[in-house]
């Protein structure tokens, strides 16, 4: 999430709650890397970029970063994140951290990775693929001389940190 958060942030048209948004689903507002949790509802982010959850959800859509909802790019950032944590815990401890049930973490990997929790935890570089795959879907960077393809997302971008 991290490169694609520092490749999102390099368009400065964004409002300024978008980019702080997009900071913090990211893990790109804490220097502490380790202790970042990302937001698992739209309401507690947009708590923490001091708007109402709909004034946030309109934001995005009227100018949306990605094409996707808003809810989708946060259960990505989840999900990644979780896969990663798992390391040493169960799910149930995992999905309890982030603020979820263990349910709604075996549905999500199910839509988006189109695996179970136990697969996950033994390839995630399946569920990584899968992510690039769908930021291959909803994102067309803005450049002055039009689109083009772009570099994987999973690489950090130049000077961002990896995940």
């Amino acid at each position: 999430m991290h490169g694609l958060g520092s490749r999102l942030l390099s368009d400065p048209s964004f409002r300024p709650s978008v980019r702080e948004a997009i900071r913090r689903v990211c893990g790109l507002h804490d220097d502490d890397a380790t202790s970042f949790v990302p937001a698992s509802s739209v309401r507690r982010l947009a708590g923490q970029v001091n708007l109402a959850a709909s004034t946030l959800r309109q934001y995005w859509r009227e100018d949306p970063p990605l094409r996707c909802r808003l809810k989708e790019f946060m259960n990505w950032a989840v999900l990644l994140w979780a896969v990663r944590a798992r390391a040493g815990a169960d799910w149930e401890a995992v999905a309890d951290q982030v603020g979820l049930r263990r349910r709604t973490l075996e549905i999500n990997v199910a839509r988006m990775a189109g695996c179970t929790l136990a697969a996950a935890a033994r390839d995630p570089e399946r569920v990584v693929g899968r992510f690039n795959e769908w930021v291959d879907s909803v994102w067309e960077p803005r450049s002055a001389n039009g689109s083009g393809p772009h570099d994987p997302v999973s690489a950090p971008a130049p000077g961002a940190r990896a995940t």
